[in-house]
């Protein structure tokens, strides 16, 4: 049973405090930023519920990163509904979860390490927060919002993407957007982003 819905992760993380759920389900894409912070926040303050990242976004970028920033599971929208379902259930028992193609690529990881792994493209070499920045930026986001949306100062946001520019050899954020939405767009789930998704509580 659903118990409640929320559009952002500010008012997710409010509701999380009032109807202790037993599963959140979250997109990444939300109307005051991502998904990727409720996580993070929920972690912060030691919240232990159990969050499902249920988005469009790339599994090979996203998953592994989520589930260190204290998910319990990281599904893509492609996922038949029988696997959703059960994901949702193995969850709410203390499990984590991720296709079968992502658990077969992190226990390689695990066993081998990623040296001999064959890694998703540049993007794999950023940190946590430089691939949120240059997702927001990806949605024509500006400073200020971004600020906003990730809890951080706007010199902050300008810190990140001076990093992103001299790591893809950009000179100007333009430049660095139209190199990297050809390359990325589909792994930041740019072709549903005219929608923000919700987070649901159970």
């Amino acid at each position: 049973m659903v118990v409640g819905e929320s559009t952002g992760w500010h008012e997710a993380l409010k509701m999380i405090g009032s109807v202790t759920p037993d599963v959140v389900v979250t997109e990444l894409s939300l109307a005051d930023g991502s998904g990727w912070e409720l996580v993070s926040r929920c972690s912060t303050e030691k919240i232990i519920i159990p969050i499902l990242v249920f988005t469009a976004y790339d599994e090979e970028i996203y998953a592994s990163r989520l589930l260190r920033a204290g998910a319990k599971g990281f599904l893509m929208k492609t996922s038949p509904v029988p696997e959703v379902i059960a994901g949702l259930r193995r969850i709410a028992r203390g499990y984590m979860v991720v296709s079968e193609q992502m658990s077969s690529q992190m226990i390689q990881i695990a066993t081998r390490g990623v040296d001999g792994m064959n890694m998703p493209n540049e993007l794999s070499r950023l940190s946590d927060r430089e691939l949120q920045v240059l997702e927001l930026l990806c949605k024509k986001r500006i400073g200020k919002e971004i600020a906003a949306s990730m809890g951080i100062s706007e010199k902050t946001v300008c810190t990140y993407k001076a990093r992103l520019m001299e790591k893809f050899n950009t000179r100007t954020t333009a430049e660095l957007l139209k190199k990297m939405i050809g390359v990325a767009g589909n792994k930041f789930g740019l072709e549903s982003a005219d929608r923000d998704d919700e987070t649901l509580v159970y």
